[in-house]
């Protein structure tokens, strides 16, 4: 039984589980899975982790030595 002889529906994607065993033989990630633990789960803690790294960062003193090229640097850049 080749892979190709095998028709699976789309619809054996929309199972949240890591395998879709009926339709391939070697392991493989459903859509639902990917989308939901792959994908969503790293967004979510990253949108929640940002807003804590601005206010840390937010209290430190800005340091920087302003010298020639700082100053070249600025009349070169566009302003917004």
């Amino acid at each position: 039984m080749s892979l190709s002889s095998v028709q699976c529906s789309i619809g054996v994607e929309d199972v949240f589980g890591p395998q879709v065993s009926e339709c391939y033989k070697n392991f493989d990630f459903t859509l639902l899975f990917e989308e939901s633990i792959l994908y969503l789960a790293p967004l979510l803690i990253t949108l929640f982790l940002v807003p804590f790294r601005i206010l840390h960062l937010w209290e430190f003193e800005i340091r920087m030595f302003r010298g020639r090229l700082w100053i070249l640097k600025q009349v070169s850049l566009p302003s917004k």
